[in-house]
């Protein structure tokens, strides 16, 4: 196994990871680890799954809107103002 040695962690830092790794039932050194690997992950999020994503939530969103009359207009006027 290779070694990091870190230097000059910010105090404000430090007591976050601190009490993450308490959180997490971890040591100091295992939540390091565990963040580093979270962060350098190289899922790659296509365009087209982001889209249908966001899709989703505005198909969820439109489900709950009554659609009056009232409510077409301005969806057609918005943003033409």
């Amino acid at each position: 196994m290779c070694t990091i040695t870190l230097k000059n962690i910010p105090k404000a830092l430090h007591s976050k990871l601190f009490r993450r790794a308490a959180a997490n039932k971890r040591s100091l050194n295992q939540e390091t680890i565990a963040c580093l690997e979270e962060s350098l992950q190289t899922t790659k999020c296509l365009p087209a799954h982001l889209l249908e994503n966001r899709f989703q939530n505005i198909r969820q969103t439109i489900q709950t809107l009554p659609l009056t009359d009232d409510f077409l207009k301005w969806a057609v006027n918005h943003g033409r103002e």
